[in-house]
């Protein structure tokens, strides 16, 4: 059974308590997640942004510029602003 949430759906196996989640600005470079909450822009699931999607952080930039992120074996660039808006969970032993 699913239950719809923000545009996204999430299974009812799945913890809704997003507040032990990080947003991807919380990350440092080399630490891996998994995608919990994405907000409804329309290109990012094409950049394989996705609920449930694992992804590596390799690198962020200083004072505003992306965040560079491994996703199915390629590189995407996301928008800061965006990135605090993508809810994640840290991967254990990361």
């Amino acid at each position: 059974m699913n239950t719809k949430l923000d545009t996204r759906t999430v299974t009812q196996n799945e913890s809704l308590d997003f507040a032990s989640y990080i947003n991807l600005n919380e990350l440092t470079p080399g630490q891996q997640c998994t995608v919990m909450k994405v907000p409804d822009i329309a290109i990012l699931p094409s950049l394989g942004l996705r609920i449930g999607k694992t992804l590596n952080m390799i690198t962020r930039s200083i004072i505003g510029g992306p965040i560079i992120v491994g996703i199915d074996h390629r590189t995407v660039a996301i928008d800061q602003n965006i990135a605090s808006e993508i809810l994640v969970k840290r991967l254990s032993g990361c």
